[in-house]
């Protein structure tokens, strides 16, 4: 079996297409914009620069984005009610 080359630049960028063109069906059909909440525990580098990759493909696809900030030192219990929260939000 020969090895193909996949275009992944161009696989991302059809799949955002396709992603603005549904985050704007769902904002015409219940007036409501899609966003993505991120809950971020500590601040670790890395995390810092996906969630600022998160926040671009967000924009670009015409969704909100929020990151929620914890203490490092935050309880599981803590991490737990930021979540349930988002989810009744």
């Amino acid at each position: 079996m020969q090895a193909k080359l996949l275009e992944g630049n161009q696989i991302a960028e059809k799949l955002k297409v396709e992603l603005h063109d549904h985050v704007e069906q769902i904002l015409s059909e219940t007036g409501i914009r899609p966003r993505l909440r991120a809950i971020q525990v500590g601040e670790d580098a890395a995390s810092v620069l996906y969630l600022k990759s998160q926040k671009s493909v967000a924009d670009q696809v015409g969704a909100g984005h929020e990151t929620v900030l914890l203490n490092a030192s935050a309880r599981e219990e803590d991490l737990m009610e930021e979540i349930e929260g988002a989810n009744s939000s």
